[in-house]
């Protein structure tokens, strides 16, 4: 069994091994996903365009794991951060500014508390999958997932932050059929309308 770190969670061989959301939405066509294309990408004859969105993400992420994390990230993607006269390019550029507003705004501020970017792992419907958890923290029986996005047809970034309460997920645990698509639905909604965006 493949030990995943921070450094191969995101690799081709863990992505092989496990079973992750965005694998899944990959493959999955109602998820804008595409079979062929997503296991192209696994035999590494396939690679996206996303690679700069994908930078900005990890860079935020990074910041949000530790100040070591975050400086060995920038050491090591230094010419994707800075152009040669040493200015940051315009999408970590916003990127900053949303480290920044994440930094002075008093929700976000209680919503990070507890441990960074955890991984997981367990096996579902008879499959490892894997998970990196933005901010967990059993004290407060939640966890948050931190959104990098850009928005269509706009240049600019957002964050998204969306808190979690585990008292949402036992209940879901207790339903079925209907009522848990129902239940599913309306927690859908409820995180639509309490997400927290910063732009």
């Amino acid at each position: 069994m493949l030990k995943l770190t921070h450094e191969n969670y995101h690799s081709p061989e863990a992505n092989k091994f496990y079973m992750s959301v965005s694998g899944f939405k990959e493959l999955d066509t109602a998820h804008g996903g595409c079979e062929a294309r997503a296991v192209a990408k696994l035999k590494g004859e396939w690679e996206d365009d996303e690679k700069k969105a994908f930078l900005v993400g990890s860079y935020v992420h990074s910041w949000n794991e530790s100040p070591e994390a975050f400086k060995k990230f920038c050491k090591e993607n230094e010419k994707s951060i800075y152009k040669k006269n040493g200015g940051m390019y315009a999408d970590f550029e916003q990127a900053d500014r949303m480290i920044y507003k994440l930094k002075n705004d008093e929700l976000v501020t209680k919503v990070r508390e507890g441990e960074k970017e955890v991984i997981m792992t367990a096996q579902l419907f008879g499959v490892w999958w894997k998970i990196m958890i933005d901010i967990y923290n059993p004290a407060m029986k939640s966890f948050t997932d931190l959104i990098t996005e850009q928005e269509p047809n706009k240049a600019s970034l957002s964050f998204t932050i969306i808190f979690y309460r585990w008292r949402f997920m036992r209940r879901l645990n207790g339903l079925s059929g209907n009522r848990k698509n129902t239940f599913l639905r309306t927690l859908y909604q409820l995180a639509k309308r309490t997400h927290r965006t910063l732009q």
